[in-house]
């Protein structure tokens, strides 16, 4: 069904790396910003990949990735997100808006931002049956699991380059 080199660099890159933007796929394939969104539009029409809004962003994925580890991926690419859900997971009680504020070491506002999305992600919940409110992670095992494998993965990108990089300079 993939006629095209591009295309298949393309959908091996998303099958390792679910739940990116076509910038990260241009920049991690060294293409074309018009090549690449050529072939992501090939790619979508011909429903061997998918693609869904978030923010900013489009968000490619294969077929068949269950929904909501793409809500959980799209949020680990934000870091602000990614801290945020890790540190309620990994409370397991919930933390309030100030500790949050303190541990992610942002604003108020940036802060809320973020819960909000979160919130309308269907990641967090915001508990006001007490006072203060408390913020919950939904299903804290998922968020955790979700998030060593973006470690992982992000680590293998980085060592990568890394020793490409080093490849080259001893050329």
């Amino acid at each position: 069904m993939v006629e095209s080199p591009t295309s298949e660099l393309i959908l091996e890159f998303v099958r390792s790396h679910p739940a990116t933007s076509a910038r990260a796929i241009q920049r991690g394939l060294s293409l074309a910003w018009g090549q690449t969104a050529f072939h992501l539009r090939r790619l979508v029409k011909q429903r061997v990949l998918v693609c869904q809004k978030g923010g900013r962003s489009d968000y490619y994925f294969p077929p068949g990735f269950p929904e909501v580890d793409g809500r959980f991926l799209k949020a680990m690419q934000s870091p602000v997100q990614r801290a945020i859900l890790v540190y309620l997971a990994a409370s397991g009680e919930g933390l309030r808006f100030g500790r949050i504020a303190e541990l992610v070491h942002r604003t108020n506002p940036t802060v809320s931002f973020h819960l909000r999305a979160l919130m309308r992600g269907q990641l967090v919940i915001q508990d006001t049956s007490v006072s203060p409110r408390v913020y919950r992670a939904v299903q804290a095992a998922t968020i955790l699991r979700v998030h060593t494998s973006f470690v992982e993965t992000f680590t293998d990108r980085w060592a990568s380059k890394i020793s490409e990089t080093l490849a080259g300079l001893m050329r």
